[in-house]
């Protein structure tokens, strides 16, 4: 009987976890397709909304950064969200980073991961966590990313909400040149 209550819960357990990992991959990865005007860029269509963002690819072992752009299809409106996986060995909780390239931007984003995120999510792997966030960029923090851009080279490091924790990961060449593309469609 005691195994068979192990068993039960290791299976809501790995349910749960998979659910989560699915949120992701549901809001972020699945659903998009090569746009018909620029095939290095991918589309994903909605009734109200048009998901734009840079494809590349990842292993399941790094950390990533990316912008996604979404409009409204009716208004034009549109809005820029920084995406991003950080991958490590204990939670962090992200309570806000520091966009580092040359200068240090500070973004506090507590209040807006539950009212303005597109996603947040938190996934167990056998050999270490992920976290998974993105959200609404101000005026202000665009500008840091486009200093960032220009400076081809930056860092984020995370600070936890729960204690003093942080963790820097580097952004790669080809996630600033992403980004660069997708801020592009954002200015136009």
């Amino acid at each position: 009987m005691k195994i068979l209550k192990k068993i039960l819960l290791l299976t809501i357990l790995l349910s749960f976890i998979g659910c989560s990992k699915n949120t992701y991959v549901r809001n972020i990865e699945k659903g998009y397709s090569k746009s018909k005007e620029d095939s290095t860029i991918y589309v994903k269509d909605s009734e109200q909304w048009k998901y734009t963002k840079k494809k590349a690819k990842y292993s399941v072992y790094e950390n990533q950064h990316f912008l996604v752009l979404k409009e409204d299809k009716k208004t034009q409106e549109k809005t820029l969200y920084l995406a991003l996986k950080y991958r490590g060995d204990e939670w962090l909780y992200m309570n806000g980073l520091d966009l580092i390239s040359g200068e240090t931007y500070h973004m506090d984003f507590m209040a807006r991961k539950l009212n303005t995120a597109f996603w947040r999510d938190k996934s167990n792997l056998v050999d270490s966590i992920e976290e998974y966030i993105a959200f609404a960029l101000k005026p202000q923090e665009i500008e840091a990313l486009k200093k960032m851009i220009a400076n081809n080279h930056g860092k984020i490091k995370y600070y936890s909400e729960v204690d003093d924790r942080s963790a820097t990961t580097t952004v790669t060449a080809e996630e600033i040149q992403n980004m660069s593309k997708i801020l592009d469609l954002y200015s136009k």
